[in-house]
């Protein structure tokens, strides 16, 4: 492509001969001659200059220049070089401008070392083509599609080349035009107007102080069409480079990247539960959806992936609100629950303790009541003794069943309440059951 698009831009004819030029020129200073109003180099003529206009009745005309030597430096300095002469930019680099003055605006800058076609001079300034040519902006509707990706070609006559996208604040570049059908590769568009980089065929002015002359035209030529296909080639790929990053940046993955620093926050507050900060997320995706991120081109699909993030963020800040009253709700529930619990103990309790006899009211009915507990097996006068009513530091009182209508080994453990008879002789007593009441269904352990 490279190679195809620096023959397009290199092969153009020229549109007008420099013998043409030099004629027409000499014609107009025999002219002006004539009519005595000054003579003109051909140069001069070339480069547009005004002749002098002569003193008006009255006045004393200004005084004529002293002559100069041909071997003065400055005389050899602006002297034409030959038709289509070859010079190297010198070690300081050199910039290509409009028209021949330092304040003319810049078309480009040279590099030293970069090679040039030398066209014509004036005073100083040689008119030259630089490889790869020149950009500049024309109007889009001078512009048509090219078979070849991001080429244009021109579609009018003699079409102005302009340093700057405007028709007031400069001129076109002098004297050539791009014509119809030539090629260009086109840099940018802005409005109506687009940035070209034209073909090297067109001029722009350097300072011949710039540049040194180069003797071998065939080794000139060699060498500017080889910094020419570099020149093109370093082109092209900065424009494939802005290409592919303006895909970047029209591509979701783009958006997503601007997205992630919010998501995170948005997900570092949802992971607080109903205590996150969401009013500051959603803040963060609406600066991001009106002003991007600094210093970062603007994404076309961010707004849209935004809208999309709020509205889940939405729904994710209502479930979090749901599951947390859902939670208070069954810990409510679960307190209540407990409460009932210990209301209900407490009734049972109170009624046990209401209803569970007192030592008085036993002993009201009953002699004795306690704790059953086997003890080991002693004899004594009245039988063997193996069981014993504990309560407190009450004594022990000795328990017997000789009637054998309780087996006392069916009670250990419990709480009961006995009727019978002691046999006070006995230390401890003993006591000869004959009625029992269970007082406490629970064993004790």
């Amino acid at each position: 492509m490279v190679r195809s698009l620096a023959f397009s831009l290199s092969s153009r004819p020229r549109f007008a001969s420099a013998a043409r030029s030099r004629l027409l020129s000499l014609a107009f200073a025999t002219v002006f001659l004539a009519a005595g109003l000054g003579a003109q180099t051909p140069e001069e003529l070339e480069a547009g200059r005004t002749p002098q206009q002569p003193a008006p009745v009255g006045q004393t005309p200004a005084p004529e220049k002293p002559p100069v030597k041909e071997s003065d430096p400055e005389v050899q300095r602006v002297q034409a070089p030959a038709a289509e002469s070859w010079a190297r930019v010198k070690s300081g680099g050199a910039t290509a401008r409009r028209y021949a003055g330092e304040r003319e605006e810049a078309f480009r800058t040279l590099e030293a070392g970069t090679i040039v076609r030398v066209r014509g001079s004036y005073n100083g300034w040689w008119r030259v083509s630089v490889p790869g040519g020149l950009s500049g902006w024309i109007a889009t509707s001078f512009l048509k599609e090219s078979d070849v990706p991001g080429e244009r070609m021109v579609d009018a006559d003699r079409v102005n080349f302009r340093v700057r996208a405007t028709t007031t604040d400069n001129a076109p570049l002098e004297p050539d035009r791009l014509e119809r059908g030539e090629r260009v590769l086109l840099l940018e568009q802005s409005g109506s107007w687009a940035r070209v980089q034209a073909p090297p065929r067109l001029s722009a002015w350097v300072d011949s102080a710039q540049l040194e002359r180069v003797n071998d035209s065939a080794q000139a030529e060699q060498e500017f069409g080889k910094q020419q296909e570099q020149f093109l080639a370093a082109i092209v790929g900065e424009m494939q480079k802005a290409e592919r990053e303006r895909t970047y940046v029209a591509s979701e993955a783009y958006a997503e990247e601007l997205l992630k620093p919010v998501d995170q926050l948005r997900d570092a507050e949802l992971a607080k539960g109903t205590s996150g900060d969401f009013q500051a997320v959603r803040d963060a995706y609406n600066a991001l959806a009106t002003n991007g991120v600094e210093g970062k081109p603007k994404s076309p699909k961010l707004k849209e992936k935004v809208y999309e993030r709020l509205k889940g963020f939405e729904l994710a800040v209502g479930e979090a609100e749901a599951v947390a009253l859902s939670a208070n709700s069954q810990a409510k529930l679960a307190e209540i629950e407990r409460q009932k619990a210990d209301a209900l103990k407490a009734k049972l309790k109170e009624q046990e303790r209401v209803h569970a006899p007192t030592p008085d009211k036993v002993l009201e009915n009953w002699q004795h009541f306690g704790w059953v507990v086997k003890q080991g097996e002693q004899t004594l006068s009245a039988g063997p003794v193996r069981y014993v009513i504990e309560r407190g530091e009450r004594p022990s009182v000795n328990l017997m069943c000789e009637s054998g209508r309780y087996d006392l080994a069916d009670y250990v453990g419990r709480e009961i309440a006995v009727k019978g008879r002691e046999r006070s002789e006995f230390t401890p007593p003993v006591f000869e059951v004959t009625q029992i009441r269970i007082l406490t269904s629970k064993k004790r352990e």
